[in-house]
């Protein structure tokens, strides 16, 4: 399950990098839009990086386990919503990630 964990964390990080890198694809300029549009890589990539610490922690009963838990959960429920205002195939995969992530999580 340990490495299933890490490949689903991996590819959210992707994601975010993706994302980040169709930027200036997509704004031509250095908005206010383009840079919430780059936030929103940073976001996938920071849940990626909470995850992928969690997986190399060894305590059960630690708190970075409880954060991570959190974490995964809100981004689950934004994901949620951002798949219903915006039904694109990219925010379909996102809330599958998200959505196994959090249940490798616990």
């Amino acid at each position: 399950m340990k490495i299933v964990y890490l490949i689903v964390a991996l590819m959210i990080m992707l994601l975010g990098f993706i994302h980040i890198c169709i930027a200036p694809r997509i704004h031509k300029s250095m908005t206010q839009e383009s840079m919430w549009f780059v936030s929103g890589g940073l976001a996938l990539i920071s849940n990626a990086i909470i995850n992928l610490v969690m997986i190399n922690v060894k305590l059960e009963s630690s708190s970075m386990k409880y954060l991570c838990q959190g974490n995964n959960v809100l981004t689950l429920i934004f994901s949620l919503i951002l798949v219903r205002v915006l039904p694109r195939p990219q925010t379909k995969l996102f809330v599958f990630l998200m959505f196994l992530e959090t249940l490798l999580g616990f």
